[in-house]
């Protein structure tokens, strides 16, 4: 659909307004529970809609040093290390 952009990780070009709206509305409010709640509930939806069937999925590996604050993994591995820093 022309609403997923072609440089998203959408591979299957997935597409239902009522995810999207979900999706919306949990990035819209502060409360954690809340936020928690509606994307359970798109998870269900996209589960029960889902045009594949994962595999496999990765465990990545982390490791930490004492020294080092700021740090926080990303599901994806897409980890933006602007805050990270070593502790004198």
């Amino acid at each position: 659909t022309s609403r997923v952009p072609l440089d998203c990780n959408n591979y299957a070009r997935y597409s239902n307004q009522e995810v999207h709206d979900l999706f919306i509305k949990a990035q819209s409010t502060n409360d954690q529970a809340e936020r928690e709640k509606l994307y359970k509930e798109a998870q269900l939806i996209i589960k029960e809609d889902a045009p594949w069937i994962p595999l496999v999925h990765s465990e990545p590996a982390l490791a930490g040093r004492a020294d080092v604050t700021g740090f926080k993994p990303h599901p994806t591995g897409s980890d933006l290390l602007i805050n990270v820093e070593f502790k004198k």
